[in-house]
Formats: C-alpha cells, sequence, structure tokens
C-alpha cells in the first residue's frame, strides 16, 4: 500500500463515493436500542466518518481530513469484485470496545448487501495481562476458521494500567514497554497470518476521562503506533484517540460534528462508547475499507447480508445489534437475513500500518447497558 496518494485524487474518490452512496440510498435507518433508549445511529456509509448524518452530501468529518485513507485507496492495490454470494469477510475482535464497534460496523456491511462481519470480543481482555484472553492463542485458532480478508482489531483500554515510568536497568526505556511491544508484535503477525495476506486495521484506544488511565493509553498506542509502521504492508493503525478527542486533544463526551450538531460519544463511565459514539468510530473504519475495496459502487442494498457475533461468553449485554439465543452463552449467532437489527448498548475494549487515532486504560473495563454506569 501506497501513501502517495494526491489530495485531487482523494477528493475525487470521495466525492465520487458520496454520490455513489446517494444515489444508492444504501442508509441506515435501523436504530440502536438499548437501556430503554432508542438513538438513529447510522450516517451515509460512504462518506467520511461521521455520525447520525442524512442523505445529503457532506464535506468531512469533525476531526479533520484522514489522510491515511490515501494508502488503502491507492490506484495499485488489486483487490476482487465482490457481490452478495461472495462478500468482503471482515472480522472484528478485542475487548469490550469491540463489542460495541463490531455490530456498528457489522451493520453498515450489512445494509450494503456485500460484505460479511464475524464479530469475536471479550470483555476486559488484553495483551498485557493474558488470564483473560491469550489473545495470540485464540486468534490462531478463530481467525484462520472464520477466514477473512480484513481483520479490525480494537485494544488497550486494559493495558494503560501497566505503564510506569520506572526503568530498572537504567537503559532509558521502561520496564513495562519491552514485554509489551513483543506482545503487540506478536498480535499483528498472527492477525495478518503467515502469509501476510490479511489487510489488519488496529484500533488504538480513546481518550480515557480518568487522566492516569489516559496517560497509560497514550503510552500502549505509541507502541502499537510504531509496531504498525514495521508492518505497513498489511497493518493500518487507526488513531481512534483523535477521532475522540477535543480541539486540544484531550477526553470529550461530545464531538461537534461539521453540520453543526454536537453528539454524544461516551457513556457516564468515561471509557465506553455511547451506540452514536460506536457509530462514529464504525463509519471511520468503514470509509477505510470502501476506499480500498469500492464496497459502495458495488453494493446491493436489496439483499441485507447477516452478520455473527461471540462474546466470548462474557455474560449480559454484548453491544450486539444480533439477535441472540442465550445471553452471555459465547455461542455464535447469525442475524437473520431479513429485518434490520437492533444493538443493545454495550461495549468493550479490543485491539497492523497506517495511522487513524490513540487511547488510555487502568483496570478492566467490563461492557455496559446503560449511558450513565458500568457494569461491575
Amino acid at each position: 500500500m501506497s501513501d502517495d496518494a494526491t489530495p485531487t485524487s482523494r477528493s475525487t474518490r470521495l466525492a465520487n463515493r458520496r454520490r455513489r452512496m446517494r444515489l444508492l440510498g444504501v442508509l441506515g435507518a435501523a436504530a440502536v436500542v438499548g437501556a430503554g433508549v432508542t438513538v438513529a445511529a447510522f450516517a451515509n456509509i460512504g462518506d467520511p466518518p461521521r455520525a447520525g448524518s442524512t442523505t445529503e452530501e457532506t464535506t468531512g468529518d469533525a476531526r479533520g481530513d484522514l489522510p491515511e485513507l490515501d494508502a488503502l485507496g491507492a490506484d495499485e492495490v488489486q483487490t476482487r469484485p465482490l457481490s452478495h454470494e461472495a462478500p468482503l469477510r471482515v472480522w472484528v475482535g478485542g475487548d469490550s470496545l469491540a463489542g460495541a464497534l463490531g455490530p456498528a460496523l457489522g451493520e453498515l456491511g450489512a445494509q450494503t448487501g456485500i460484505v460479511h462481519t464475524t464479530i469475536d470480543y471479550k470483555v476486559s481482555s488484553g495483551l498485557a495481562d493474558q488470564g483473560i484472553r491469550d489473545w495470540p492463542e485464540h486468534a490462531a485458532e478463530a481467525v484462520p476458521a472464520a477466514d477473512p480478508e480484513v481483520v479490525v482489531f480494537v485494544i488497550g483500554t486494559n493495558d494503560a494500567s501497566i505503564v510506569s515510568s520506572h526503568d530498572g536497568d537504567g537503559d532509558g526505556v521502561p520496564d513495562w514497554e519491552p514485554g509489551y511491544r513483543a506482545r503487540v508484535a506478536e498480535m499483528m503477525d498472527v492477525l495478518a497470518g503467515p502469509a501476510g495476506d490479511r489487510l489488519v486495521l488496529w484500533v488504538g484506544a480513546p481518550t480515557m476521562r480518568d487522566t492516569s488511565r489516559d496517560r497509560g493509553v497514550v503510552e500502549v498506542n505509541r507502541v502499537a503506533r510504531e509496531e504498525a509502521g514495521h508492518r505497513a504492508d498489511v497493518v493500518v493503525y487507526v488513531d481512534a484517540y483523535r477521532l475522540f478527542a477535543d480541539d486540544d486533544g484531550g477526553y470529550t463526551d461530545r464531538i461537534t460534528l461539521d453540520d453543526g450538531r454536537t453528539i454524544r460519544v461516551r457513556i457516564g463511565d468515561g471509557v465506553h462508547f455511547t451506540p452514536q459514539g460506536a457509530q462514529y468510530l464504525a463509519n471511520t473504519v468503514f470509509a477505510l475499507l470502501d476506499e480500498r475495496y469500492d464496497i459502495a459502487a458495488q453494493a446491493e442494498p436489496g439483499r441485507r447480508i447477516g452478520y455473527t457475533i461471540d462474546d466470548g461468553g462474557t455474560g449480559g449485554g454484548s453491544g450486539s445489534s444480533a439477535r441472540r439465543s442465550g445471553g452471555g452463552s459465547g455461542r455464535r449467532t447469525t442475524t437473520t437475513a431479513a429485518a434490520p437489527s437492533t444493538a443493545a448498548v454495550t461495549t468493550a475494549p479490543s485491539t497492523t500500518t497506517t495511522t487513524v487515532a490513540p487511547t488510555t486504560s487502568a483496570a478492566p473495563v467490563e461492557p455496559t447497558t446503560s449511558t450513565t454506569g458500568t457494569t461491575p
């Protein structure tokens, strides 16, 4: 992948994609439902990252241009044709934040009729402590079984607590960093596959309200971004930290869109996403995928496709918009291809190179089914 696309070619591609989406009318009229709150969640899926937008033409997102889109849209990248019968295969994994991002992204793909998403997340998981889930071991089996062409991995919020300034051997590198860097590198390589034939979108942690957790997130994001840079042919770093930061680069629970509307993107715990926040991030990720795979031009919106979710046996809400047969069973369920689905509001943190936005964390993060608190 190359990032030398000119601004003109990028703006032309974005304009063409917006026009295609208006013609197709592929809009999410569905709602996200959770904790007794209904929120219109889906935006023009062909536009740059937005939340709650309409079919009107848009010109950008609240965070400004994301030049990383160019790398995914490089003309020399060869991709296969997509169809309802042969959809783009996407696997979303990570912590509880992935449990919110996954269904939002899965719904966007479902509406196109040519993207099938598999969501596999584990609440409170991370790479620093693999007692909750050994992600390299799990992904080494789960990812090949799903056979995705694209992997979206969200991680780091639960790893922030390991960050400290202690440097026992005086080499100028904090003691926590070498071991964590090795785990990040291992995970990226597992996700990309032995042949490096999967595109990996590594989503960093977003800003955190707690100052200590936020500092940790910044550091674990730095490590992930650097390791992604070593694998720039297969890994794209999605900078969620920047996407969710205020104008001064700090935490905010509200984002103002370029049309002047303000949306609430974080719930009361200062960690998890609201439904609109999850959609805001999903729009960004979808824009990256569309830039590379030209999804909007090939969409079959009249042929909704299902998506699959596995909550890792978390119990309670999963952040899923898929209908489930037994909450928290960890069983894999698939939406029907008929009716639009609804999403329970819960979140999970998740976790190869280009850049899109960072975050931080201290204690393990649990999913939530409320806009005001975190489930113990």
